[in-house]
């Protein structure tokens, strides 16, 4: 049995990772891809900027709940199942809200849609690791880091050219058709990679005491909270730039796109900075490096906007650079934080990954409250948060490193 497991990832262990890419790609997409569209919506709807933002965040904290749910159940349905039901939901709950009629019916199913795409926020990574330890695991997650960005980078593009050629219903199209698409890879090319030896009895006191002991370990705590803070800056800029470069500087929806392709561009190079040197540097080094990058980009940000510029390029220049960081902190965090799991990967990622996008709900949620029509406010919540990551990058010594394991599927 054990032998027959083990031939089937083996098998499988270069289309796992494109998959999980293009599952992770689908969860980034699904927010971002909206953001052009807002204001749209906003006029669609006769309503106001901050309820949009409100969409946003509903969303992503719909994806941290159901990620904390994905996590526990995937340790005793195993991976395949649980990412098959999650993309049968998008699906579904897109078709239903490309013909929304009222402002409460977009929010139920947004929050159905955002149901699904835990299952793709999650469990990519759990499936990664259940594969690779160690610093090869590290450097696959990092090359998964090169196929994200993109999600942040062309969803909007796209959407923009949909939301003013289209509709912004035609988004939700898009969503469901990327979605069925992963359905069937899914289901065609892709094991179950969680390790019969590992999975467990279905009981509520086994996973609570599972997310408990994670809880509990200060390391991994230490690491969660920077990948969240660090989060927490992007999307307070991803949430208000929509808004400040369409409706205040006069760019269509259609060019908007083009700079957050210039700002994801970062984590694009913060990935492929960790890819090519992991194995010359402890992962902790990454981190600290990330964290320099996160205080100088904030820091400029926001003298950017205290200087009135007019033009969104230097905004999205200096947010290239906190990006850089993000992309670096993320990777590299994911990694150690997951390898500390033990046996317990799946309650790892569902853990880190929750935890970063309820803390981004978080921060869009702050950004919707103090913004006034200009980044002066966003701009310095996110020197805020750059600055706490710094305290707790430098504060104290980093983390050690977890040992590597060997694993019999890699």
């Amino acid at each position: 049995m054990l032998e027959k497991f083990v031939l089937k990832v083996k098998r499988s262990q270069f289309i796992i990772p494109f998959l999980a890419g293009v599952g992770a790609f689908l969860s980034a997409m699904s927010s971002s891809i909206l953001l052009p569209a807002l204001p749209s919506m906003q006029i669609y709807f006769n309503t106001r900027a901050e309820v949009m933002q409100g969409l946003v965040s509903a969303s992503f904290c719909t994806i941290a709940i159901f990620g904390i749910i994905y996590g526990s159940l995937s340790q005793v349905l195993g991976r395949k199942r649980l990412l098959l039901g999650g993309l049968a939901l998008i699906v579904c709950a897109s078709l239903v809200n490309m013909c929304a009629w009222s402002l409460n019916f977009l929010f139920i199913f947004q929050i159905l849609q955002g149901a699904g795409m835990a299952a793709c926020s999650v469990l990519p990574l759990a499936l990664i690791k259940d594969i690779y330890q160690g610093k090869k695991g590290t450097k696959i997650i990092a090359s998964l880091g090169l196929m994200i960005p993109l999600a942040p980078a062309l969803a909007p593009l796209c959407g923009g050219y949909i939301t003013q050629y289209i509709s912004w219903r035609g988004i939700y199209l898009v969503v469901a058709l990327v979605g069925a698409s992963l359905f069937f890879g899914v289901r065609a090319w892709v094991p179950e990679t969680l390790d019969p030896a590992d999975r467990e009895k279905m009981s509520l006191r086994t996973q609570v005491k599972g997310y408990f002991a994670l809880i509990m370990n200060g390391t991994f705590m230490r690491i969660v909270m920077i990948s969240c803070f660090a989060s927490m800056g992007v999307w307070v800029y991803y949430s208000t730039a929509p808004f400040v470069f369409i409706q205040q500087l006069g760019v269509s929806a259609s060019h908007y796109g083009f700079y957050p392709l210039l700002t994801a561009s970062g984590i694009l190079l913060g990935n492929f900075f960790l890819n090519r040197f992991v194995h010359r540097w402890p992962l902790a080094t990454f981190i600290r490096i990330g964290s320099i990058f996160l205080i100088v980009s904030s820091i400029d940000f926001l003298i950017v906007t205290w200087m009135g510029c007019t033009s969104p390029f230097p905004y999205a220049l200096m947010m290239m650079g906190y990006l850089f960081g993000f992309g670096i902190i993320y990777s590299a965090g994911a990694s150690m934080a997951i390898d500390l799991s033990k046996k317990k990967k799946g309650y790892g990622a569902a853990f880190y990954r929750s935890s970063i996008l309820l803390c981004a709900s978080m921060g869009i949620s702050l950004a919707a409250l103090v913004f006034k029509k200009t980044f002066m406010y966003p701009a310095l919540l996110i020197v805020f948060f750059g600055l706490v990551v710094g305290v707790m990058v430098w504060w104290r010594v980093i983390v050690e490193e977890p040992e590597e394991k060997a694993n019999p599927g890699a």
